[in-house]
């Protein structure tokens, strides 16, 4: 399973090149499958509210010791900051982003 997540990853029929830079570290090149999906939130007085949130997935190889929230990551001409990374125990990690406006 380990190497089948992997191989994943570094194919490019799913995957895309990505700019992953520790914070106050230097620029690494990976490779990673993104993903934007909604997410149900609570109701309000308007109604429920949806939220668009942007994830990343990786291989846990790939990603530099200590990647944490604050790092940033560039692919497709955007540019996003790591708000949670979670590896799922499988040689993935799922990383939760927030776009930045340039």
């Amino acid at each position: 399973m380990l190497a089948e997540n992997a191989r994943l990853m570094t194919t490019g029929m799913f995957s895309v090149a990505v700019t992953y830079t520790p914070d106050g570290g230097a620029p690494l090149e990976i490779r990673g499958i993104p993903d934007t999906h909604f997410v149900d939130g609570a109701a309000d007085d308007y109604g429920p509210l949806a939220t668009k949130v942007a994830e990343i997935t990786v291989a846990d190889v790939d990603l530099p010791a200590g990647a944490a929230a604050g790092d940033a990551v560039a692919f497709g001409g955007n540019f996003y900051v790591v708000r949670e990374p979670r590896p799922d125990g499988t040689g993935v990690t799922r990383i939760t982003l927030e776009k930045v406006t340039p």
